[in-house]
């Protein structure tokens, strides 16, 4: 099925972007079955931009800045070094007052961690930049992941967190599990960049934590400590002490069950139910408020507007997860960045 079958060509840069739908692939037996129906996706990325970049985002630490080719390299967690380059519209986000205050290329340096939102394909294989935003200095421990638990411990907010990504990872084992400790002291930010939050949702304080947020935590220096395997075949488990929490975009697809053009939002239901406790995992899927506004881009609709939305289509959505306003139909709202239509049934 489409994108192929593909035609590869000399000097003809060719990308594709797969997406894995968890809740089919993972069978009952915890096996992966990446041929089930609906279980993978994949779209072929533009050999140059074209209009907003769908979601294809790389994080590394950067190796090296050539500012004469207006191109740098990163390494990603996995040892792969890319090359990306940056153009007259690429965007430059969080870099700190302190490291940089003119948000261009100029603020880019070795040792950065940053994160590369990716608009197409150059002729030799390097990437183009729609947006580049500062993650970490490199003497910094900062890892990101999947809030999946809550709970209090002397008076300090613990999260359980599925780790995901780190720079300089050492102990903490990617794809396990970490119990952080949220203290009193801790800092909170959104990492928005130039993206305007809607008033009214909060994530200033342990309260605002919500089981299904993506979040950025700087780990405090020397407080990462193991506590061994839960099962023989998982990476050991650790805990550590957050110095910091920054909410990041979640990235969820679900099915429109309702839209108002009046509020720009709509309602729809989260699958897989990542929300749901662990006491009912199988608990009905999330309602979620979506919010919209000038600044979110919409792809693959009929039309690149909230009009371009029905009910009971499919549509993913990256923005950031918020406990809902008091008085709300639903718990959860979520800012959206961008809207992405699915065909019925594809996630």
């Amino acid at each position: 099925s489409a994108p192929f079958p593909v035609t590869v060509s000399a000097n003809s840069p060719v990308g594709f972007l797969v997406d894995f739908h968890l809740n089919n692939i993972i069978q009952s037996d915890l096996s992966l079955n990446l041929g089930v129906s609906n279980g993978v996706t994949i779209d072929q990325l533009p050999a140059t931009p074209v209009g907003p970049p769908q979601f294809g985002f790389l994080t590394g630490t950067v190796q090296n800045v050539d500012s004469s080719q207006n191109q740098f390299t990163i390494q990603t967690a996995f040892g792969r070094t890319l090359s990306v380059d940056v153009t007259s519209t690429t965007t430059y986000a969080n870099f700190p007052s302190s490291v940089c205050s003119a948000s261009a290329f100029s603020c880019l340096a070795t040792g950065q961690v940053v994160q590369v939102q990716v608009a197409g394909l150059q002729t030799g294989g390097s990437l183009v930049a729609e947006s580049v935003s500062y993650i970490q200095a490199a003497s910094q421990q900062v890892v990101e992941g999947n809030i999946i638990g809550l709970s209090s411990s002397s008076g300090s907010t613990v999260m359980s967190l599925l780790l995901h990504w780190s720079p300089n990872a050492g102990s903490l084992p990617l794809g396990g599990v970490a119990s952080v400790t949220v203290p009193s002291t801790a800092t909170f930010s959104v990492d928005s960049g130039s993206f305007t939050i809607p008033s009214g949702l909060s994530f200033t304080a342990a309260s605002d934590l919500l089981v299904g947020q993506a979040v950025q935590v700087e780990v405090e220096q020397g407080s990462v400590s193991s506590s061994g395997k839960k099962w023989a075949w998982s990476p050991s488990s650790v805990s550590f002490t957050a110095q910091s929490v920054e909410l990041e975009p979640s990235q969820i697809t679900g099915t429109v069950s309702s839209i108002d053009s009046k509020a720009s939002s709509f309602v729809f239901m989260a699958l897989p139910n990542f929300f749901a406790s662990a006491a009912n995992p199988n608990s009905t899927p999330a309602s979620i408020t979506v919010d919209t506004t000038s600044q979110t881009t919409f792809e693959g609709l009929s039309s690149d507007s909230l009009s371009g939305l029905a009910v009971d289509s499919t549509a993913s959505v990256r923005g950031w997860l918020f406990a809902s306003p008091s008085g709300s139909a639903t718990p959860l709202t979520l800012v959206a960045e961008t809207v992405l239509g699915r065909p019925n049934g594809s996630f």
